[in-house]
């Protein structure tokens, strides 16, 4: 039996008077892909449930960013004035929660944020009312 193969390791070209077949192709022809993708409906994935404890980066930087906002106020005036300063402030956005509902996420983060501010200047101005 002889080896087709060259001394090189290619294989040799075969006979001319071979003939060979092509067998049809595994997968959908161009015509028939586009036609199943416009009859099927399109897959609609439901948004996977957020975690209670989950939170986002971009939530936490603004937590960061309000409780700074809270702490960095006794700088300015004393800590007193600034806690009710922040007392006020935070009124004004109880009552603006109540009249017009936080809907969106961007409101909520505000409405949290200014009560984060004031109770962390509340607990600042105690802190540094005991320790005087």
């Amino acid at each position: 039996m002889d080896d087709p193969r060259e001394p090189d390791g290619f294989v040799a070209p075969a006979d001319d008077d071979e003939q060979f077949t092509l067998t049809p192709a595994d997968g959908l022809s161009e015509a028939e892909r586009i036609h199943r993708s416009r009859t099927y409906p399109p897959v609609s994935v439901p948004e996977s449930p957020r975690r209670a404890g989950q939170f986002t980066v971009a939530g936490l930087l603004a937590v960061t960013f309000f409780v700074a906002l809270g702490l960095s106020g006794q700088s300015w005036v004393s800590a007193q004035v600034y806690a009710g300063v922040m007392g006020l402030l935070a009124l004004l956005a109880l009552i603006w929660a109540a009249t017009r509902p936080a809907e969106s996420a961007a409101s909520r983060l505000v409405w949290w944020g200014i009560t984060v501010a004031y109770f962390s200047a509340v607990v600042a101005a105690l802190v540094r009312q005991l320790s005087s």
